[in-house]
């Protein structure tokens, strides 16, 4: 049986309870006095300096996920670790870009792209409340509906800020929250890390069995000896249920796996997929559009615009997965694109499944396939486990940062 207390605890509201008494009344403050806005520290002109993109900030993640070498020349966001990036330019703010910095080493300084707002914390609030107070949907909402420019460019003025009160709690009590909320984070952060691991060890074994240097007369194993595909087409009305996993494109990211959503309705005709599927976007690379394969977790449905393969004996799924991912297979699909423009060229299904892996034998695929399944399940598992941490947080947040579920010290 769990032990953790039920949230109710955190609130308990009867007349003359202790707790009640040790909870301090939190103190309604404009947002400008309690965190500075765009308060730079110094830095070398002239020299190469770490840079962090807008590329580098994924949607609703708090980690920075790398970044460049960039000579300081002119003047751009300057910020160090314990600041938080808050993009302020659409769609990025809707879409939940904003980081908080901590991959710097001490005491250095870095710049950033000039769409960021650096918010810093002061001697009244704490670097990680900063950055909990700006994931909140209200702060969010209440600074994208002051956003000004033209369609399709516009920004957050600085002064928005000026215009936004919160109720802020003492110190003791900011640290029992961001503790509450670190958590789940810090458990996100590591398993991205360790599926990163996995899928790199998963590669390499790979195609450390794979001979890629093959003459024509090796008679080469082609995708087609060990991926076939299906097209099992849903329509609406053939999905009473109405909930169901839906396997889309990542929003112009070709690092990411498809996203898994959750669907309420399906408004075209879709393919079904199975958990031992591998997804393959026929859409042309060189686009803003995902090419990367996804290896299926669960049963779903995708968009028409995936090639899915459905392994053959001996492979399996992770080893169909590998090879569709490799860099050999994406070169390869980028000379076989057609199509009148750029944003409609697509590869031919045909093609995709002449692809030349290279020379191995089925015993080799079969031993390959077994070492790697445990490595994807094990990834499929880490990252179903940070969708239901990333749940648990943004069900939290809201409600401790404004003071609806407090916290006795």
């Amino acid at each position: 049986m769990s032990d953790q207390r039920d949230l109710s605890e955190f609130n308990q509201s009867a007349e003359g309870n202790s707790t009640e008494k040790t909870m301090s009344e939190w103190e309604e403050r404009t947002f400008s006095d309690v965190v500075q806005i765009n308060n730079y520290p110094s830095l070398e002109k002239g020299v190469e300096q770490t840079h962090v993109g807008m590329n580098q900030i994924e949607e609703n993640v708090r980690q920075i996920q790398g970044t460049l070498q960039k000579e300081y020349s002119y003047s751009k966001p300057r910020f160090q670790n314990g600041d938080t990036l808050f993009a302020r330019i659409t769609p990025c703010l809707e879409n939940g870009k904003t980081a908080f910095v901590d991959i710097l080493t001490e005491d250095e300084a870095a710049t950033g792209s000039t769409e960021f707002l650096v918010l810093s914390a002061t001697e009244e609030t704490l670097p990680k409340f900063v950055y909990y107070t700006v994931r909140r949907p209200d702060i969010r909402q209440f600074a994208i509906k002051r956003m000004t420019g033209s369609s399709g460019r516009q920004r957050v003025p600085t002064d928005v800020f000026d215009n936004i009160t919160i109720k802020l709690p003492p110190i003791e009590e900011q640290e029992r929250i961001v503790d509450i909320l670190d958590s789940p984070d810090s458990k996100i952060e590591l398993n991205r890390d360790s599926n990163e691991t996995l899928e790199k060890l998963a590669h390499i074994y790979t195609w450390e069995h794979i001979n890629e240097d093959f003459q024509s007369s090796d008679d080469p194993l082609k995708l087609k000896d060990i991926a076939e595909i299906e097209e099992e087409r849903i329509k609406p009305k053939d999905y009473p249920d109405k909930n169901f996993h839906l396997y889309n494109f990542s929003s112009y990211d070709s690092k990411k796996h498809p996203e898994l959503k959750y669907g309420s309705n399906i408004d075209s005709q879709k393919y079904a997929v199975s958990s031992n599927h591998v997804l393959v976007s026929k859409l042309n690379p060189d686009t803003k559009r995902i090419w990367r394969p996804g290896n299926a977790e669960s049963d779903a449905v995708c968009s028409t615009e995936f090639v899915v393969l459905n392994p053959k004996e001996p492979a399996t799924a992770g080893f169909v997965y590998e090879v569709a991912k490799s860099d050999n297979f994406y070169q390869y699909l980028r000379a076989r694109t057609t199509g009148t423009s750029s944003s409609h060229q697509r590869v031919k299904k045909d093609d995709i499944l002449d692809f030349e892996i290279g020379t191995i034998s089925d015993q080799d695929v079969k031993s390959v396939g077994q070492f790697i399944e445990p490595l994807h399940q094990r990834n499929h598992q880490q990252r179903a486990e940070n969708q239901c941490l990333e749940e648990i947080r943004d069900t939290l947040l809201p409600k401790l940062m404004s003071g609806e579920v407090r916290l006795p010290g």
